[in-house]
């Protein structure tokens, strides 16, 4: 059984990872929540922890928010929203996830600038 703090939004939508705010690959996007998301690429191969932010669009508007890697598999990343509770991108990204229908229920990972 998982356990999620908020609702995902499954949806294959294409979006871009960056990597030291260089792009570093187009990937699609399977699910989607205030947390995080989980990618399909086959072309990356991140470490565990590692710093990426991820372009897409949300409700007719794009964003590009921090994310650490959280999992790996063959087919793609997990990844976890990098968000302080001032985070107006962040904010506005789970805004829209609520008005696609899918109600949200978490507060941002707060991770210090040393991660």
């Amino acid at each position: 059984m998982e356990h999620r703090y908020s609702a995902r939004v499954s949806q294959i939508e294409p979006a871009l990872v960056y990597h030291n705010a260089v792009p570093a690959a187009r990937c699609r996007i399977r699910n989607l929540s205030a947390g995080g998301a989980f990618i399909e690429t086959r072309l990356l191969r991140f470490e565990l922890n590692a710093t990426v932010e991820l372009e897409f669009k949300l409700g007719g508007r794009s964003y590009r928010l921090p994310a650490a890697v959280v999992s790996r598999r063959s087919d793609g990343l997990g990844i976890m929203f990098i968000a302080s509770e001032t985070d107006n991108a962040w904010w506005a990204m789970r805004s829209a996830l609520y008005d696609v229908g899918q109600q949200t229920s978490i507060a941002p990972a707060v991770l210090s600038p040393a991660i």
